[in-house]
């Protein structure tokens, strides 16, 4: 059996989720990141790092936020990543709910 369709996947983003409050923490508790006209969740790397694949080579919005922090547009713009490591940190601001010290 031969298939002749092929189907690549690119990396364009890999987005870590930071905290405001303390830059080099990954934020904390329930955490979302979604894409407009996105199917579904945003798939997660081990590292915490949410992956978006086979996005347009144009700015697009996505929407971050969590249980902690306030839910905000940020602008991705694939084209100004590295394509071979496209790493991206977006911060989040805490809502009434972040846990003090």
């Amino acid at each position: 059996m031969i298939f002749l369709e092929k189907r690549r996947t690119v990396l364009s983003a890999a987005i870590m989720l930071k905290d405001k409050l303390s830059a080099d923490e990954m934020a904390r508790g329930d955490v979302f990141l979604r894409i407009p006209g996105g199917s579904g969740n945003t798939p997660v790397h081990s590292t915490g790092y949410f992956l978006l694949v086979n996005l347009p080579e144009e700015p697009c919005t996505v929407t971050a936020g969590g249980a902690f922090y306030q839910e905000k547009n940020y602008t991705v713009d694939p084209t100004i990543l590295d394509p071979k490591c496209p790493l991206l940190d977006l911060f989040l601001e805490p809502n009434a709910d972040y846990p003090s010290p």
